[in-house]
């Protein structure tokens, strides 16, 4: 049961006063000039103190406001307040404003919804995540679907995004993580256009065997596998086959931030992201170099209610490198059938000391 959970989840301005006037109340002063000779009579001379006019307090432009990518809406809890929040948050409280059209207004009141980066650490917090642009799943397994029986040799059809050269690799694994079988497969359509890919592979097994088919891409870079897919199926050695086929389904796994060919620097690097984790809500995100060596990687869980759904994620990564170059951010559901992987997405930036 286990082994199908985790493969088959889805500023103020100075202003001039006039001496002891009353507020409210206008005083003139009338200063009258005697002419010194038989010329004409100069005109009188006329002030006017005026009360001090209140202005209309500003506001943040309301086309520039609305939640980042990756933000998610939260339940103000009582006792909160813009302040507290922001130092929690790490944030600005012009940036709570502005996620949240707020104006220049600091007021917020418990049981309204508040658009956070982050789930603060409240207990009993009630969040709904705010979900990102989804696509489909870059490399979608068509057929067969998780639960599938089947004899050899193994048809294993899909659709994917476009890869370097259209190539993608379909792999064949037992829950060992032995590996059975693996070739090339081309994608059917031009250049930098999704389409449809198949691929056989023959095995030989005695009975039947619980097993994975993983289909990946590779860097022309590195060769370091940066998107990866799976699913999970019995092979058995006679007897009917069950064949299933999926339905079209979003990425499991979406990095919302950083964006691919950001340049990163510092020594921290946050990634943030919305996906579904097929083993305790838990994905692992790491750091690659040039090379697709791991500087870091740290776990990071999903933040939901309950076990088995899709939310957001995010992990602040410190890391250490001594020169800038090309980088990689790889964020994988690792299967606890036999420590392999489940899913994988990934994004190129630049990293910088």
């Amino acid at each position: 049961m286990l082994f199908f959970l985790t493969c088959c989840g889805s500023v103020n301005t100075p202003t001039d006063h006039a001496p002891n006037t009353p507020a409210g109340e206008l005083s003139s002063i009338v200063t009258a000039t005697l002419p010194a000779s038989p010329a004409p009579a100069a005109s009188p001379v006329t002030e006017l103190y005026l009360p001090e006019l209140a202005l209309a307090p500003t506001s943040l432009p309301s086309e520039q406001c609305g939640p980042p990518d990756g933000w998610f809406s939260y339940l103000v809890q009582p006792g909160d307040n813009l302040f507290r929040l922001s130092q929690e948050l790490s944030v600005t409280i012009t940036d709570l404003q502005l996620a949240n059209c707020l104006g220049n207004s600091v007021l917020i009141r418990a049981g309204e919804k508040l658009f956070v980066p982050f789930v603060p650490a409240h207990p009993e917090t009630t969040i709904t995540p705010l979900l990102p642009q989804l696509t489909e799943e870059a490399i979608f397994i068509q057929q067969p679907a998780c639960g599938s029986r089947v004899t050899s040799p193994v048809i294993v059809a899909g659709l994917a995004d476009p890869t370097f050269e259209q190539t993608l690799v379909i792999r064949l694994l037992l829950d060992d993580g032995t590996q059975v079988a693996q070739i090339s497969s081309i994608i059917q359509a031009e250049i930098s256009q999704r389409g449809p890919f198949n691929g056989k592979l023959d095995f030989v097994i005695t009975g039947e065997r619980q097993a994975f088919i993983q289909v990946f891409t590779v860097s022309p870079r590195d060769g370091a596998i940066t998107h990866l897919s799976s699913v999970g199926i019995i092979l058995s050695e006679s007897g009917p086959e069950e064949i299933r086929y999926a339905e079209s389904r979003t990425e499991q796994i979406h990095i919302t931030k950083p964006s691919s060919g950001d340049f990163i620097s510092g020594g921290v690097v946050t990634v943030d992201g919305f996906g579904w984790a097929g083993f305790e809500n838990t994905l692992v995100i790491e750091l690659q170099d040039q090379d697709g060596n791991v500087i870091v990687g740290t776990p990071v869980t999903i933040a939901v209610q309950e076990m088995g759904q899709p939310g957001p994620f995010r992990a602040t990564i410190p890391y250490a490198i001594a020169t800038e170059g090309p980088a990689r951010i790889v964020v994988r559901d690792i299967s606890p059938a036999y420590g392999g992987d489940s899913h994988l997405s990934s994004i190129e930036i630049n990293l910088a000391p």
